[in-house]
């Protein structure tokens, strides 16, 4: 009988499961600017990037938040921006913080040096901090000198003279942490810009975060739905074709993913809508695909559910209860 139910599953259904729409954008807002950047001057945006990816960026126009040392030797120019931005995060949708990116120009002739540093944190609506991290570096050099050791690989493209980009990654730990679902976030940057010049030969050091027609600065976000508590954890789950044959393995559910275990093979489990009441997603398991349908039963440790392939085809029951 598990041949009869693998050959089921296996057989050319082929047909696709509906694309998942995108989710909804934040809203989002610069909300306070203080330090010695032109709040005129800042742009904002926000747009879906990729899939259930953000990019929050922020444009300084007109070269308006530049470090630029013209003629003192052995002395520092500086500059500080510290900008707080208002996200309202959608409703059954929480956001995670997992990339950033710097763009801008900049001239250090001879020993001159540039660099530019920051802090990145993002509060909740009752302003406990749930997500930080730090950088420094220098945009002149092909290794990255970020400090923050939650701060994944980064790439810098620079010269001596010229535009200069880096992107970094978040890679877990307090950076990665998530926000409420559908609360309205603090996020808080502080960027600082230094230039010096070191000696009379190597001309003026500038550095700006600015580049024409695109962002100074870019902040990544992952949004991802609310996933209740009943959900996640480990159940005992069983399901069947067409009411006949009984499959049973083990379900296991992190949040938004999960894993359908057997004695035959491994599915993938993806949630894409869930409340306190009930759960919906799609599965993939040997080459295959399609949805799946759970309702919480009313002693909390159990689910009755159904699954097929094809869109509003059920195929069979899947049920569920606690080890």
């Amino acid at each position: 009988m598990k041949t009869l139910l693998t050959t089921l599953l296996a057989i050319g259904m082929i047909l696709a499961t509906p694309a998942v729409a995108a989710p909804p954008i934040p809203a989002a807002s610069v909300s306070l600017v203080t330090g010695a950047c032109d709040p005129a001057q800042i742009r904002t945006g926000a747009t879906v990037t990729d899939g259930d990816h953000v990019a929050f960026g922020i444009t300084f126009e007109n070269r308006s938040f530049q470090a630029l040392d013209q003629a003192v030797d052995g002395q520092q120019a500086n500059i500080d921006c510290n900008i707080t931005v208002a996200v309202k995060v959608p409703d059954g949708y929480r956001m995670r913080i997992d990339a950033f990116a710097l763009e801008g120009y900049l001239r250090a002739n001879g020993q001159n040096g540039v660099n530019v540093s920051g802090a990145y944190s993002a509060y909740h609506a009752n302003g406990d901090e749930f997500s930080d991290m730090g950088f420094f570096l220098d945009p002149r050099q092909t290794q990255d000198e970020v400090g923050d050791a939650r701060l994944g690989p980064g790439t810098v493209l620079g010269a001596a003279q010229g535009p200069w980009a880096a992107k970094y990654t978040m890679i877990g730990g307090n950076a990665m942490q998530a926000s409420e679902c559908g609360e309205t976030v603090s996020l808080q940057s502080s960027l600082f810009l230094a230039a010096d010049k070191a000696d009379d030969t190597g001309g003026p050091a500038n550095i700006a975060l600015f580049k024409d027609d695109q962002r100074g600065v870019e902040w990544g976000w992952k949004i991802e739905p609310c996933t209740p508590s009943w959900l996640n954890g480990a159940w005992h789950s069983h399901y069947n074709v067409n009411g006949g044959w009984i499959q049973a393995g083990m379900n296991v559910f992190d949040m938004r993913h999960g894993q359908f275990v057997t004695q035959s093979w491994v599915g993938d489990l993806s949630v894409e809508q869930a409340d306190d009441a009930a759960a919906s997603g799609t599965w993939r398991a040997q080459g295959q695909q399609g949805w799946f349908r759970f309702t919480r039963g009313q002693d909390g440790v159990s689910f009755q559910g159904s699954w097929g392939r094809q869109p509003g085809i059920k195929e069979g029951s899947w049920s569920g209860e606690r080890p």
